[in-house]
């Protein structure tokens, strides 16, 4: 079992512990450089074997402000990040991501022009959306 949750201490970066008793005690908690945040709440889902084993998503504002909402993948349980697609450029906060019975993505996240809380949206990708380069 793996925990990945926002930080308050030190530099604006995520935190993570793993479990191997699930959940019943963790190891101790480590600090996850590649995931930059502004102290926010994320989200993960894993993805179907189809999409590659050990694949695991994770959305959050990949900023120091609440802004740049990027998806990331590991192909390693969690253990290394990918630098990910930016999904939304501006102002953006919370994510739930989902993936819907056709293997879409979901991305349910707030954003706005000039605030991170003026609407949500109902963001729907496929991993080929993910990996491709702009």
């Amino acid at each position: 079992m793996y925990i990945n949750c926002r930080n308050y201490q030190g530099e604006k970066r995520r935190a993570a512990a793993w479990s191997r008793d699930g959940g019943d005690s963790f190891t101790d908690h480590s600090w996850v450089e590649s995931l930059v945040e502004p102290i926010c709440q994320a989200s993960m889902v894993r993805l179907p074997a189809s999409a590659g084993p050990g694949r695991v998503l994770f959305a959050n504002p990949a900023s120091r402000e609440r802004e740049r909402l990027t998806v990331r993948w590991s192909d390693d349980e969690c253990r290394s990040w990918s630098d990910g697609r930016v999904l939304y450029d501006g102002p953006a906060a919370y994510s739930d991501l989902a993936v819907a019975g056709d293997g879409q993505i979901l991305c349910l996240y707030e954003r706005g022009a000039e605030g991170a809380y003026e609407c949500l949206t109902l963001a729907r990708f496929d991993v080929d959306w993910l990996e491709a380069r702009a």
